[in-house]
């Protein structure tokens, strides 16, 4: 799946980002930025061998967050990833065209 997100500049030069997700990925995101925090300031070159098994499973289990979200929004919707994928690049081609 590609990325959703989009950073066009405002009139100003300054970046905007807007994200079109899914309950499914926003509560997943959430809960992921929880999960996380302790890492986010971590050097993980300075990590101990037992910090980085941690941080790996925490990897592993964000991951299977996000999949399990994934999936919850296609079963709940019953859309497929190439309509998906075709909303995308519809999207992209409409914010591209303004300006």
């Amino acid at each position: 799946m590609e990325n959703s997100c989009n950073r066009p500049q405002g009139t100003e030069g300054q970046l905007i980002e807007y994200q079109i997700l899914p309950r499914e990925m926003n509560e997943a995101g959430k809960i992921e930025h929880q999960m996380y925090r302790q890492w986010r300031s971590q050097d993980v070159q300075k990590l101990s061998p037992a910090e980085k098994t941690s941080k790996r499973k925490a990897d592993t289990a964000a991951a299977d967050l996000y999949f399990d979200a994934w999936e919850s929004y296609l079963k709940r919707t019953g859309q497929k990833e190439d309509n998906i994928k075709q909303i995308i690049n519809r999207t992209r081609q409409v914010f591209s065209n303004e300006g």
